[in-house]
């Protein structure tokens, strides 16, 4: 099983450039766009940086209310907690920065953060939101 680790948010950009080097700004920056895209009512703040045991990395808004995420394109509007929203965030950023750069480490940061979020409580939402 793997396990999350909450990581200091001073600590954060080196957690950042070590797991995507030269891309840390523009992955950091990619996941808060696409929170934004997907969360709209959601007004930025504090974020929460989790380090997964696998290897994996995600990060997700410091909430405590659930965040309403719409789907344009997949016909989803839900209600979801805010690690939620940050797993899927985080893998449709990766998703798009692998695409965009052809950098294998973004799909095997979509693999790692699958294999953490899969037994979660969210993980049918979650799937929904990201396997399209």
């Amino acid at each position: 099983m793997v396990t999350s680790e909450v990581i200091s948010e001073n600590f954060s950009d080196a957690l950042f450039k070590d797991i995507f080097a030269d891309r840390a700004n523009l992955s950091r920056l990619t996941i808060m766009g696409v929170v934004e895209e997907f969360c709209p009512a959601y007004s930025f703040g504090r974020w929460v940086y989790y380090k997964l045991s696998n290897g994996g990395f995600f990060m997700a808004p410091d909430a405590t209310i659930l965040l309403q995420l719409v789907r344009v394109d997949c016909f989803l509007k839900a209600s979801l907690s805010a690690e939620a929203a940050g797993i899927i965030a985080s893998m449709e950023a990766y998703g798009r920065l692998g695409f965009a750069t052809g950098d294998l480490l973004y799909q095997t940061q979509r693999d790692r953060l699958r294999e953490f979020y899969f037994p979660l409580a969210e993980a049918s939402l979650i799937n929904r939101a990201t396997s399209f």
